[in-house]
């Protein structure tokens, strides 16, 4: 920044000076202000209009200044004598306006053995999903000089083809090259918990890394595998930056990881990415979908209405037609089964064929097609569950729990499923929600326990079932014994990342203490529920606090009507409980908001508000109390 000031008092006095245009042209580009940038080489192309290289250097960043038709006006005037320069420039601009088509006629102008032509080709192929043809394309690029980029390359259709080892091999030799190539990045990256780490900015080296693209990576990985919260911790030791220097894709991801924790920040970060392109291509979907689990299906219709050419951009017709299927959950819970009956039918006609294709073909020499077969029969198989679940939640909401066990259960489903651990878990839930199938719903929620490699992974409110199952069959002993094997495997893990949240402690006995609350033992669950936020700040978020509220206005219900009393010594626990619910719930919302909310609606949905609300009911039944003892 200190030459970009010294460098604009020099062409102050000079304008056309070419070694300040030129010295000025470079630091905005390496500082990412493009279009400064730009401004610079084009005054440089008018001045000195025999050098070559600045209308290059121009064509480069309009480029990255997104203004591609002019990047594209910019790369034609480039003179023949540089022609595979001019062809990879040509080549990114048409790529980056997924105009693939003419992409792959200008690479045939380029020269065919050089790395970058290998390159664009391989991109080419994995835009097109030839996520197979892709690697080898970088592979074969690799072989004319190993570089951070093309490894990531690899990595990323490894991922897409779901060779985790392999994806995790690319990403541990970019750490390598980094720690040789680059160790102050990785220097500055390293530091003792607690202690603040200066941001890297977007450097020239941290871009020749590709550490960013790296982390990314590996997190995209373990959420795909469920580990979310190794997927937080990975992203938090990217290199530092500041806020406003954090790439699409990875506000993207961390909007992704931090859903749970809070779900309005998750959403404003990813309207915010719809809102100022370019985005990651699945944010559209991932907003829509998460809007629809959070119930807030006005907004996802709202969402998809205003983005029409992002919706054809990057949502396939079955996406569409799910994400539209569910955003009618709320006005017509007939057009949406409706809708979702007809999508399931595409997707069961798929399955059917991908299914008999793997039966021709189970003989096969050709062990890369077959795979790629039993590829797509798994996504089919992906993509059709959560149209099933969706069908059973328009039952589950109506309170018609056996036609959700019927659907679940049916033939070609159970077929199917049988071996899916989502399947179970949502068969678990329709028996449980019955109140006389716990033995049933033990069984399902025991096999997916059982089955896990790491318990954490496990979403709490199945452990948190399993547990009230147990208790309510008089199996005590195995639900206690399963609670302290879920508290000893998180203090393990709060250990390890002292800074992690984890929640599973806290939701079953949030539930366990819900269900002796509903059962009017409120003293024992209420208790229960103080004893869960131990660790306040790291507890409580929108979800925990809910289950927490809606058994405190149970008892201040009960209270009110004088059905019952509760010792002191609860009700003070209560009351600082809820202080420091104040205290510590300022940021934490209790609904989700849309962009155009008022600061001031706001500020009345958070924590600390409601917390405030309800000790205002609790001292006030408290003193209407003591007032009728005095008037006896």
């Amino acid at each position: 920044m200190e030459a970009i000031k010294i460098l604009n008092i020099q062409l102050e006095s000079n304008p056309r000076s070419r070694a300040a245009l030129s010295l000025l042209g470079y630091c905005n580009y390496l500082s990412g202000n493009y279009e400064i940038a730009a401004d610079m080489y084009e005054q440089l192309t008018k001045y000195y209009p025999s050098i070559v290289e600045y209308r290059i250097y121009l064509a480069q960043a309009l480029y990255k200044a997104e203004n591609y038709e002019e990047a594209l006006q910019a790369a034609n005037a480039i003179p023949p004598d540089y022609n595979h320069q001019k062809s990879i420039l040509q080549f990114a601009i048409k790529y980056q306006m997924n105009d693939l088509s003419d992409s792959e006629k200008i690479l045939n102008n380029a020269s065919e053995d050089r790395q970058e032509t290998l390159v664009c080709k391989g991109c080419v192929l994995y835009k097109e999903n030839k996520f197979e043809d892709a690697q080898q394309m970088f592979t074969n690029a690799k072989k004319l000089g190993e570089s951070p980029d093309i490894e990531y390359n690899i990595g990323v259709c490894c991922y897409k083809l779901k060779m985790l080892s392999s994806a995790h091999t690319c990403i541990q030799n970019i750490l390598e090259d980094a720690n040789k190539n680059h160790p102050d990045i990785i220097l500055k990256s390293r530091v003792d918990p607690g202690m603040p780490r200066q941001s890297l900015a977007n450097s020239p080296a941290l871009y020749e890394s590709c550490l960013i693209e790296a982390y990314n990576l590996k997190a995209a990985i373990d959420y795909h595998l469920g580990n979310n919260d190794d997927a937080k911790e990975c992203l938090n030791e990217m290199p530092p930056r500041e806020d406003e220097e954090l790439d699409s894709v990875t506000l993207h991801n961390l909007a992704l990881v931090n859903i749970e924790k809070d779900p309005d920040d998750s959403f404003k970060k990813l309207n915010f990415l719809l809102k100022n392109p370019p985005c990651p291509p699945e944010a559209l979907a991932n907003l829509l979908i998460l809007y629809c689990k959070y119930e807030q299906y006005d907004l996802a219709h709202d969402v998809l209405s205003e983005n029409e050419d992002l919706k054809s951009k990057y949502l396939s017709e079955e996406e569409i037609s799910y994400i539209t299927a569910l955003s009618m959950m709320r006005t017509s819970k007939e057009a949406a089964y409706e809708s979702l009956e007809k999508l399931g039918k595409i997707y069961r006609d798929a399955i059917e064929k991908q299914h008999k294709l793997m039966k021709d073909n189970k003989n096969n020499t050709d062990k890369n097609f077959f795979s790629k077969i039993v590829n797509n029969y798994e996504n089919i198989l992906q993509k059709y569950l959560p149209v099933i679940t969706a069908q059973a939640k328009i039952f589950w909401d109506l309170g018609n729990y056996d036609t959700v066990e019927s659907i679940l259960k049916s033939n070609d489903i159970q077929e199917i499923y049988n071996e899916n651990q989502t399947w179970k878990i949502n068969l678990g839930h329709a028996y449980f929600i019955q109140e006389t199938y716990f033995k049933e719903a033990i069984n399902y929620y025991m096999d997916v326990y059982n089955n896990a490699t790491d318990i954490l992974t496990i979403p709490a409110s199945v452990i948190a079932n399993l547990c009230v199952s147990l208790i309510m069959i008089q199996r005590n002993e195995e639900a206690q014994e399963i609670i302290k094997t879920v508290e000893e495997e998180e203090a393990k893990a709060m250990q390890t990342n002292p800074d992690g949240q984890f929640f599973h402690v806290c939701i079953v006995n949030l539930i366990v203490g819900t269900l002796y609350c509903a059962k009017g033992n409120y003293e024992f669950g209420i208790g229960r529920i103080l004893v869960s936020f131990q660790n306040f700040h790291k507890r409580m978020n929108m979800d925990t606090w809910y289950y927490a509220k809606r058994c405190f206005l149970s008892l201040i219900e009960n209270l009110a009507k004088q059905i019952l009393c509760v010792p002191d010594k609860l009700f003070l626990e209560l009351l600082n409980f809820l202080d420091n619910a104040d205290k510590y719930g300022k940021n934490i919302t209790t609904q989700i908001t849309d962009s155009h909310s008022s600061e001031e609606n706001a500020e009345k949905c958070t924590v600390s508000s409601e917390a405030r609300l309800l000790k205002k009911m609790l001292l006030k039944i408290k003193d209407h109390y003591y007032s009728d003892v005095d008037k006896e």
